[in-house]
């Protein structure tokens, strides 16, 4: 948890001064409700806890540009 601000309001609050901003957010929480909260942009950069290692080199992948937007289940 971050104070005062929630993860998808930061990320949408730096990539709005920071267009080109790689972000990825990681989370406990229900990833439906994280990916209403983020644009289409980050959405493809949600990363559910708990997670695989592979899941997260996959998703840090992608969110470099490198490789197509992980699976989501």
């Amino acid at each position: 948890m971050l104070p005062g601000i929630s993860g998808a309001d930061l990320s949408a609050v730096l990539r709005a001064r920071w267009p080109q901003l790689r972000v990825m957010i990681i989370s406990g929480y229900a990833e439906d409700e994280m990916l209403q909260r983020l644009g289409p942009a980050t959405a493809a950069n949600f990363l559910q806890k708990p997670f695989a290692m592979q899941a997260l080199a996959r998703t840090v992948r992608h969110a470099l540009g490198d490789e197509p937007p992980p699976g989501r289940g």
